[in-house]
């Protein structure tokens, strides 16, 4: 998962409207791999984009991940607490 395929899932689910850079060679490519695994429907060619009930389902689950804890050790693997 990329920021890039994070933000075009994102888009397809918050907004009607066209990917901002459509046209970008990166966009296009990452686009063309969500629809090839079934995440994402076109509306109409170069048109907005429509997450599927599988892109949904998987949007749900990354947004679902629990941001971990972090953790500081010193050089003795003691707990540092932040200042």
């Amino acid at each position: 998962m990329t920021p890039l395929t994070l933000e075009i899932l994102i888009q397809a689910y918050i907004s009607p409207d066209s990917h901002l850079r459509p046209y970008a060679p990166a966009v296009r490519d990452t686009v063309k791999g969500l629809v090839s695994i079934g995440a994402l429907e076109p509306c109409e060619p170069d048109g907005p984009l429509k997450l599927t009930l599988r892109g949904r389902a998987w949007l749900a689950v990354i947004l679902a991940t629990p941001i971990p804890d972090q953790l500081f050790l010193d050089h003795h693997k003691n707990l540092v607490e932040p200042i």
